[in-house]
């Protein structure tokens, strides 16, 4: 026998489509036979549909904020990476422990 916690998780599953085959039949076996599965289905499906309506696509200026965002961190680790690698290159082994004091206090 299940517990009220496998419930949950197989009529969530069984709502987002993520079941085995196997899983799949069960639900769908306990539908027609358990009357506390089909409570707890009734209930993920009400959640499912009350957390859909909560949904909004953001905005387009905050879309256009954050990808701007994720650009410029990106170009700022790239530039670190280059950077430490030119100066590992070209500056003595004597001066790297002073590099990496250097992007400690400066790159983050």
């Amino acid at each position: 026998m299940l517990q009220r916690e496998d419930y949950v998780d197989l009529a969530w599953g069984l709502l987002h489509d993520r079941l085995s085959p196997s899983e799949r039949r069960l639900a769908l076996e306990m539908i027609a036979s358990d009357a506390e599965f089909l409570e707890v289905l009734k209930l993920e499906l009400t959640l499912k549909n009350e957390l859909a309506q909560l949904k909004q696509p953001l905005p387009e200026p905050v879309k256009k904020r954050v990808q701007a965002m994720i650009k410029g961190s990106q170009k700022k680790a790239l530039y670190a990476e280059v950077a430490h690698t030119v100066l590992e290159v070209f500056m003595p082994k004597v001066t790297l422990p002073v590099l990496n004091i250097f992007e400690r206090s400066v790159f983050q």
